[in-house]
């Protein structure tokens, strides 16, 4: 699509198409979280209903702390 010419210097792709350098923001993709005072990891929790993993704020999340869509 591009030519060698037209990407940056690290090969990426010119702006405004390399979007996530400027628009992407980690947290509004992770949950709610305490963290273990000890391994300064997240306590995920899972739902005794569902069984599934899900954020202080009950919202679903996989194993990783990421917030998914059901």
């Amino acid at each position: 699509m591009f030519d060698s010419g037209e990407l940056t210097a690290e090969g990426d792709l010119p702006q405004p198409y390399r979007l996530e350098s400027l628009n992407f923001n980690p947290h509004e993709i992770m949950g709610h979280f305490d963290y273990d005072l000890q391994s300064l990891k997240p306590v995920i929790l899972k739902s005794r209903l569902s069984g599934k993993f899900v954020d202080k704020h009950l919202r679903p999340v996989n194993k990783f702390g990421f917030l998914v869509d059901d």
